[in-house]
């Protein structure tokens, strides 16, 4: 069963505020220093704070796959 819209929104209100509390938790950090480069991308410090929140997310609580799974059912509502 597909979670409704209003649970993918919950869902993805939740994972907001949890990334912008950690963001607000790195303090003095400098969140534009750039931390890599790719061909596409330039990569800065705040990326990797987000980042590693998703990481750590979708191999946690809710399973590896988990986060996946929610991206896509949210990418293919939201596209509708």
């Amino acid at each position: 069963m597909q979670p409704s819209p209003d649970e993918l929104r919950r869902r993805v209100c939740a994972l907001g505020e949890h990334v912008r509390a950690l963001v607000y938790d790195t303090g003095d950090m400098d969140k534009a220093a750039v931390t890599g480069r790719t061909a596409a991308d330039t990569i800065y410090a705040i990326d990797r704070v987000a980042e590693n929140c998703f990481v750590r997310r979708s191999q946690g609580a809710l399973g590896i796959g988990a986060a996946a799974s929610e991206l896509e059912l949210l990418t293919n509502w939201s596209s509708r």
